[in-house]
């Protein structure tokens, strides 16, 4: 009850300090919307509502006046009741209507629309999708009533716009699909971390108390026959010093499917998979002695007595031995933290996506325009050419040449009416667009759907260019506004053994990461540029993502991979996503090194080993 209570308080503090974050951006971005509204009306406005005319607006009046209404609300309950429920209603209800003047401001331009998509992920932000249910009804609300009275300020036409709310409540509500999935997604990972650092909590006291009662124990007695010994939860062997067996408590054979007789002959090197093995050997050096690993944590791969390897977390102790030293190896299996991590990084897969779900969207839409619009012109064409080929084929039933003559003239009238001759040429460039549209919406679909894809716990044969293709696509709408994009792709490159849906988790990340550092260096400018390798070296892979940012200010450095390490405002990512980018290059045995130079640009760098078969058969 305790621990329940320890992660109910932790799980509040981190919501409210999130809360307050939040209104924090809040307040700056409705007073910038407020400026921006006004500055809009008296040069925007008067040109998209009057023609080239530039006078005062009477829409400027609007943008004072209706503006401050929008905006006074949630200043006033940012500054008064920040962090609380009541605040961030009156928030998502102040921010769609500011959306919505300036909408009205541009005269219905569907730039401004977007203003709308933008809000929605921002008040994302809060972690709880009850927030979006007024702001969609807001937005739904306003473009059905100014739909019917006044479509030209939503929609910049003057007429037969009462239908067209539907279209634009469509897209709102799908990506607000996105976005609760999302929002559900972070507030049960906040619960879970909340959970995880009151169990830390507990545990850690449990520790020093545990700790501080077996040292005294050990000073006494043996440590293979104390009641602590046998009684621990972890395995512990004790080990001669040239790493012979001496004993092991119930724990250690449990986990290691051992029995009392496996006990004879068995050595330190033979409970450990061949991954580790090496590694411990080259630690070791020729004389096979624990004392180098005496005082270290390590997190290594053991092997069970049938062959099943189990990730597994060894700390060393040199303890008294009778002529000799011995050394007890304490080994936590960490199969059940191994699972938990791969939960979290699901889950935070899928928070990448839902934030990058209105780019998505966009992406999306802007092929099946053209691909609508082509096909348009095919059936306009198609009717035409039919009118031309039926007056045709009434030459089939000319009796007369004087019947003839009168077939031919309409032949050419149809022709010339139909551009007949223009519609043969344009209708296969027009089908060739559309396809390269159909082609361009699965690319983006299939990449969605192999980013999300959760993978399965074995590693697989991974193309890694396949991976950097799908990463690039799925951000697309990250840098495709500040930044070019260049890959160049070794196009035979080797396969690696891992996890594919991770391993695009880590490239996303730091194209993200990169487009980020570009946009706030060139202030939103087309300016930058992303550049993507991939290339072998050796027995290693190499993915590299440079970008000509900002570059990394040299107190950050040391700490970047640090969870929760950010140099960007409020809002913009959470300092997790080179965190979890690190975590999963470790992972398969990697490396992520990076190379900056402050205001020049950063260049971050992942090797990964390639794994033969015939080492993975060994292991």
């Amino acid at each position: 009850m305790t621990a329940l209570r320890r992660t109910i308080r932790l799980h509040e503090a981190f919501l409210q300090k999130n809360y307050r974050a939040v209104d924090g951006l809040f307040l700056w971005l409705m007073g910038l919307q407020y400026v921006a509204a006004v500055v809009a009306a008296l040069t925007l406005t008067p040109t998209t509502w009057s023609g080239t005319q530039r006078v005062v607006h009477p829409h400027v009046w609007s943008a004072l006046v209706l503006g401050g209404v929008i905006t006074a609300p949630a200043v006033v309950m940012i500054l008064v009741r920040s962090g609380s429920k009541a605040t961030q209603y009156t928030i998502a209800v102040c921010q769609m209507l500011m959306s919505s003047l300036l909408v009205h401001l541009s005269g219905g331009r569907i730039e401004t629309h977007f203003h709308i998509f933008g809000s929605l992920a921002f008040l994302a932000f809060y972690r709880d999708w009850k927030i979006l249910i007024p702001a969609t009804i807001v937005t739904a609300g306003d473009h059905v009533l100014r739909g019917l009275y006044f479509p030209m300020s939503v929609y910049g036409v003057p007429t037969d716009a009462e239908f067209r709310f539907l279209e634009h409540t469509g897209w709102v509500l799908f990506e607000d699909v996105f976005l609760f999935l999302a929002c559900r997604t972070t507030s049960a990972e906040a619960w879970t971390m909340a959970e995880r650092q009151a169990a830390l909590e507990e545990t850690n006291e449990l520790v020093e108390q545990a700790v501080s009662r077996r040292t005294e124990e050990l000073v006494e007695t043996v440590l293979g026959k104390s009641a602590v010994f046998e009684s621990a939860l972890d395995g512990i062997f004790v080990f001669g010093p040239a790493g012979q067996v001496i004993e092991a408590n119930g724990a250690a054979i449990g986990m290691f499917g051992l029995s009392e007789a496996d006990l004879d002959g068995l050595t330190f090197e033979q409970i450990w998979a061949e991954s580790s093995l090496s590694e411990l050997e080259g630690r070791a050096g020729r004389t096979g002695s624990l004392a180098w690993a005496s005082g270290r944590h390590l997190e290594l791969v053991a092997r069970k007595s049938t062959g099943d390897v189990f990730p597994v977390e060894l700390a060393v102790a040199k303890i008294g031995g009778r002529g000799e030293a011995q050394y007890a190896a304490v080994l936590r299996d960490l199969s059940e933290r191994t699972r938990l991590q791969a939960r979290v990084l699901q889950a935070t897969k899928m928070e990448s996506l839902g934030q990058l779900a209105v780019g998505v969207a966009h992406e999306i839409n802007t092929p099946n325009q053209y691909i609508g619009d082509n096909l348009t012109y095919v059936a306009e064409s198609f009717d035409r050419i039919a009118d031309y080929v039926r007056i045709c084929r009434d030459l089939e039933v000319v009796g007369s040449e004087d019947e003839f003559r009168s077939v031919q003239e309409r032949i050419v009238g149809a022709a010339r009416k139909g551009d007949v001759s223009y519609s043969l040429d344009e209708i296969p460039a027009a089908l060739s667009q559309a396809q390269e549209g159909v082609a361009r919406v699965g690319q983006i679909v299939k990449a969605m759907k192999e980013f999300a894809h959760p993978g399965t716990p074995d590693l697989t044969a991974t193309d890694v260019n396949k991976v950097v293709q799908n990463a690039i696509a799925v951000t697309r709408n990250e840098w495709k506004y500040v930044s070019q994009m260049s890959d160049d792709l070794q196009p035979d490159v080797p396969i690696v053994q891992g996890h594919p849906g991770e391993l695009g988790q880590a490239v996303l990340n730091l194209i993200v990461n990169a487009a980020h550092a570009i946009k706030e260096k060139f202030d939103g400018r087309p300016d930058g540029h992303i550049t993507v390798r991939t290339r072998s070296d050796g027995h290693a892979v190499v993915i590299e993502v440079a970008d000509n940012g900002t570059g990394i200010p040299a107190a950050v450095r040391p700490k970047i991979f640090d969870p929760f390490s950010t140099t960007k405002g409020v809002g913009i990512g959470t300092g997790q996503g080179l965190s979890v980018a690190h975590s999963i290059v470790v992972k398969h045995g990697g490396e992520l090194s990076f190379e900056t130079e402050e205001g020049a640009g950063t260049c971050f760098r992942v090797s990964l080993p390639i794994v033969r078969q015939d080492k993975e058969q060994a292991a």
